[in-house]
């Protein structure tokens, strides 16, 4: 409520004293009025033998880019906070995020107003089953049914798996008012659950390369180019098919490709498999041509110029999904570059176990007016460089000789900037109020401020 006081100073302490299972929501408070700046939370104690308290410190995230360090988080905690805070303080009590792990257990990923001892739930807890089972459930504070001692009334809603698939997760909010739940916040609540699963998936999917190979990957469920994506699924459910992901060669095709099985295969649609269309023996190819299977075909092109050059025979083209996946070419997807920024230098710390640097924002304009010929793979390369020779702060300088030690043209300006790349650089550069930062976004352009605004004025539209 009073904790916005201040916030105009980077790093200063917003909140004090605040038990760790009371910061959730403040939290979420903050962020949703200022989504322009970054919320740390660091843990550390105000003196000897007293318990910790944790601190909120913020920055403008425009200031520059610190990738983070080898101690990140589970990325479904923190996208599970997201739905615990406007909720819950609505309606008081306490609100958890339980995810199955196994076939009777539920973990908590993230908790409000709830004991922090507790970590797991069984899922077969009468009011935790149902919700399971049934997409959602209540409770009136009955003995044995409700979680928390003093519990009155409960609300559990599952996240299902395009709508009607296996539950993902449960949202479950308690509160010692018998009427906090009425069916407007439920179906409100169930909304924005639905929305909400492009993201969760990235999420999991994030989490569990992290298990695997230790690096962080970077997806944008919601980008402009990955719409037919819901829909694409929903199909391949009822009538598995061969679906072509084309793209160039480091563009993050073959992520994207396994992204789409991960989901596929844990929402119930059984496994299929990623390969390249490029060297698919004759006789996968014969076997894909007679349908019946899901597949994700790798390719650097789209299927008519993959026709043309005879790589794609018509037998296979004719059994392919109609909803082929194109991913762009870095150069268009610019509103995506401060995140794999962010990404892919904190892959190349871990890696090489060097600290990460912190780019400026002279650096991070740099990097984005590049028209990146090899894709996110050279961007990767150049952070990779920069992180080898310059373990502090990273300036426009350093950028532009990483940029010529792997022979790349510097580019100090964009010749040309569609309306998106125009979309992206206002939102990116905004000052904390969320105005328009004429001057920073000219930066990033390499334009005069003076162009930037004769531009913004002629694709305004008309009266």
């Amino acid at each position: 409520s009073a904790l916005l006081a201040g916030a105009a100073a980077p790093a200063r302490e917003l909140l004090r004293g605040l038990a760790p299972s009371e910061l959730p929501a403040p939290v979420a408070e903050f962020r949703a009025a200022h989504p322009e700046w970054a919320v740390l939370l660091p843990g550390t104690p105000r003196e000897a033998g007293r318990r910790a308290a944790p601190v909120v410190r913020a920055r403008p995230v425009g200031a520059g880019v610190s990738p983070a360090g080898p101690a990140e988080e589970d990325p479904r905690c923190a996208l599970a906070r997201t739905f615990l805070g406007a909720p819950e303080r609505s309606v008081g009590g306490r609100a958890l995020w339980l995810e199955p792990e196994g076939a009777d257990r539920l973990v908590v990923l993230a908790r409000r107003g709830a004991r922090a001892g507790v970590r797991t739930f069984s899922a077969q807890h009468e009011f935790l089953a149902r919700a399971l089972a049934q997409g959602r459930a209540r409770h009136a504070g009955e003995r044995g049914v409700a979680l928390a001692r003093g519990a009155a009334a409960g609300l559990a809603l599952a996240l299902r798996a395009q709508g009607d698939g296996p539950a993902l997760a449960l949202l479950v909010l308690e509160s010692p008012r018998p009427r906090a739940f009425d069916e407007d916040l439920e179906r409100a609540l169930a909304a924005r659950l639905a929305a909400g699963e492009p993201a969760w998936w990235a999420a999991a999917f994030r989490a569990a390369h992290r298990r695997e190979s230790g690096a962080d990957l970077a997806l944008f469920p919601q980008a402009s180019w990955l719409a037919d994506v819901e829909a694409l699924l929903a199909e391949l459910r009822a009538r598995p098919a061969a679906v072509l992901v084309a793209g160039p060669s480091g563009s993050g095709r073959r992520t994207l490709a396994r992204w789409l099985e991960f989901r596929a295969a844990r929402a119930g649609g059984g496994t299929g498999r990623v390969e390249r269309l490029e060297g698919l023996a004759r006789e996968r190819r014969r076997e894909l041509a007679r349908g019946g299977a899901r597949a994700w075909l790798v390719a650097r092109a789209a299927q008519a110029e993959l026709r043309a050059t005879g790589e794609l025979a018509q037998s296979l083209a004719s059994a392919l999904h109609p909803r082929a996946l194109t991913v762009p070419g870095l150069a268009v997807r610019r509103d995506e570059l401060p995140e794999l920024v962010r990404c892919l230098a904190g892959n190349a710390a871990r890696r090489l176990g060097r600290p990460c640097p912190r780019l400026s924002d002279e650096a991070l304009a740099c990097l984005w007016r590049q028209p990146w010929p090899g894709e996110v793979a050279e961007l990767g390369a150049v952070l990779e460089e920069l992180v080898r020779a310059a373990p502090g702060e990273v300036g426009a300088r350093e950028v532009r000789q990483a940029l010529a030690a792997r022979a790349l043209d510097v580019h100090a300006r964009l010749a040309e900037a569609s309306e998106h790349d125009l979309a992206a650089v206002l939102d990116h550069t905004r000052h904390r109020s969320g105005r328009v930062n004429l001057a920073r976004a000219a930066r990033y352009l390499g334009w005069s401020p003076e162009r930037l605004a004769t531009r913004l004025r002629a694709s305004a539209p008309g009266p």
